[in-house]
């Protein structure tokens, strides 16, 4: 009976020892940077895993490739076709529009404040968490890579790289609860903050005064203040907007424009967005009010 009572006491300080250390490292992961180099060295043993993972969906390209018929084939060229010259159009409206819109920053003074430089990624892997909204790029600091860089796909913001591995990179939904990006609405510029609810299909406005002219059907855009996100890049529409009597803000929701659970070709962002938050104290005043009245 001793030996097993001594086993047993084993065991558990064994498991107590585990634990305490557990929970050592999940705090310095979390409020320090100190085991980013060991995330990203162990980061690298997981790419074969990855590739592994990638291997039924690459399977079934190449088996979808040899079923499509010469007719299918011939519908999809001229179907692709019209749309490239539809989007040559669009582009060189585009070009006259961005140079107008330089030349009026130059006239009033300003100056161009992005540059959309882009590169293209993959999405490789999702966070099987439901309540954590994260997903794993093919890009990392090895291809240039840099942590808080937006995220776009066709349709609109995806969220930003908050985890840069040497190839690979974890990217931070829009709609994650801990998530918040400042917008506007693009009918009449009105300031709102849209945070993420924990739901794909929806975001929630915070901060938005009872009286504010928001309506369902607004389109919401990136405002760029903050410095992390460039301005003007579709974020959602408003869905709903109820107005509390006893509340002095309303409760607006909105739907992200973006396929956040069907895109799989993703662009990030390499903007050179001004971070506010590092302005000198030349002008506190500036820097201070713009961040009070986003929260």
């Amino acid at each position: 009976m001793k030996s097993i009572f001594s086993s047993r006491s084993s065991i558990f300080l064994r498991l107590f020892i585990v634990a305490v250390l557990s929970g050592g490292l999940i705090l310095i992961d979390k409020y320090t940077d100190w085991l980013d180099p060991v995330k990203r060295v162990l980061g690298l043993t997981a790419v074969p895993f990855y590739n592994l993972m990638d291997i039924p969906y690459e399977t079934a390209e190449v088996m979808d490739d040899m079923l499509t018929s010469r007719t299918d084939l011939i519908e999809q060229n001229h179907k692709l076709r019209s749309e490239n010259i539809i989007l040559k159009k669009n582009m060189q409206r585009m070009a006259a529009l961005t140079t107008e819109n330089i030349r009026l920053r130059e006239t009033l003074g300003g100056s161009e404040r992005i540059n959309a430089e882009h590169m293209l990624a993959e999405v490789v892997a999702v966070d099987p968490d439901p309540f954590v909204h994260r997903t794993v790029i093919d890009k990392g600091i090895n291809d240039g890579i840099r942590v808080g860089w937006p995220v776009i796909d066709a349709k609109g913001l995806v969220g930003q790289v908050v985890e840069a591995g040497y190839q690979f990179s974890r990217v931070l939904l829009i709609t994650d609860s801990t998530h918040a990006v400042p917008v506007e609405v693009n009918r009449n510029g009105t300031r709102a903050i849209a945070v993420g609810t924990g739901s794909l299909d929806q975001l929630k406005l915070i901060y938005v005064a009872d009286t504010a002219d928001v309506e369902e059907g607004d389109l919401l855009l990136t405002s760029g203040l903050g410095g992390r996100f460039p301005p003007g890049y579709p974020v959602a529409r408003v869905t709903s907007v109820y107005h509390d009597p006893g509340r002095p803000y309303a409760l607006v929701k909105a739907l992200p424009v973006a396929e956040l659970d069907r895109s799989r070709q993703w662009l990030v962002l390499k903007s050179d967005v001004v971070d506010y938050s590092e302005l000198s104290t030349e002008a506190p005043e500036v820097a201070t009010g713009d961040a009070e009245h986003e929260r």
